[in-house]
């Protein structure tokens, strides 16, 4: 993809993409010399270049990132000329010009779809993603490739027509499922690939579980009551997206529990992403027969709506000593 050959004889002509390496390599028969030079003619310029010496009478050198054209051949020992005379070609390769990403995040999310322009891409795990990439010139064919995945997206031509023309996109989507980098492959229509593609990150965001703090009671080491008393229970919790589950939990011991639920949907089915809360609770139906001491646990289980599997989170537990 980076290199066509047409060969006449001893003449051998070579077209590349622009900023392309070409490898070149030459076998010496016979007493092989100990140095072996390309002698390059590019236009009025004229100069030897020294080869890299490798075993097997073998001699290699490489032009890196060509931009221009030349001819060259091999010399060395009682060879002037070489076996063959070499022209070299270059010629533009398509480019990218413009990429968009339009991102539609997790439908348990309820974010709207997003446009990022420029190549680069962050989202929340589990996005869709359809990438449309625009090149300079005529396009063969258009691959997206993951680096780090090591997966390849063959992208697929599609055409729009407005007010300014017809212009031609190559479209794929792929849903993000974590970190990684991608290129896209130009083929023109000569069949030459972009040697030297730009590479592009994809940022995967986490949906963190919920947080929360307990503000009553505020001692961890135990709250302490009388029977009579009201015990008073205030706290708050957020998250990136919603809280399906908010419960509180008190526990009396043998079978003396109370399960209060700190959150709910709205009638629309919304869930809320912030919650405060403050429940002030009797004690006496939670204790037993008031003979000696006694005392309550409290906590509080918090769950998201992330999907397929809710992140969750047990805030640290407070005793209450009667």
């Amino acid at each position: 993809p980076e290199l066509q050959r047409q060969e006449d004889g001893r003449k051998i002509e070579l077209t590349l993409a622009a900023g392309a390496d070409l490898h070149v390599s030459v076998l010496a028969e016979g007493v092989v010399p100990t140095e072996v030079f390309l002698d390059v003619e590019a236009g009025a310029d004229h100069r030897s270049i020294a080869m890299q010496v490798r075993p097997g009478g073998r001699f290699r050198h490489v032009f890196r990132r060509l931009s221009s054209g030349f001819t060259f051949h091999a010399r060395g020992g009682d060879d002037e000329t070489g076996d063959r005379e070499v022209t070299v070609r270059t010629i533009h390769p398509p480019q990218v010009a413009q990429i968009k990403a339009e991102l539609k995040p997790p439908a348990y999310t309820r974010q709207p779809p997003v446009v990022q322009s420029g190549g680069g891409i962050e989202a929340l795990t589990g996005t869709e993603v359809a990438l449309a990439v625009s090149a300079t010139d005529m396009v063969a064919e258009a691959t997206a490739v993951f680096l780090e995945s090591g997966k390849r997206l063959p992208l697929t031509a599609t055409t729009t027509t407005d007010d300014s023309g017809s212009t031609t996109s190559w479209i794929g989507r792929f849903t993000v499922v974590g970190a990684d980098r991608y290129q896209i492959e130009l083929k023109g229509q000569n069949g030459l690939r972009n040697p030297n593609p730009g590479t592009y990150p994809i940022a995967a965001l986490q949906d963190y579980a919920p947080v929360g703090r307990w503000l009553l009671p505020d001692d961890e080491s135990g709250t302490l009551l009388l029977p009579e008393a009201l015990l008073c229970m205030r706290g708050e919790s957020h998250d990136d997206f919603g809280l399906a589950e908010a419960k509180l939990t008190i526990d009396g011991g043998k079978d003396r529990q109370r399960e209060l639920v700190l959150a709910s949907p709205s009638a629309q089915g919304e869930l809320p992403k912030t919650l405060s809360f403050l429940e002030l609770v009797e004690l006496k139906p939670l204790l037993g027969d008031g003979k000696g001491a006694e005392g309550l646990s409290l906590w509080i289980h918090l769950a998201d709506n992330r999907e397929p599997k809710p992140n969750a989170t047990d805030l640290p537990r407070r005793q209450v000593q009667i």
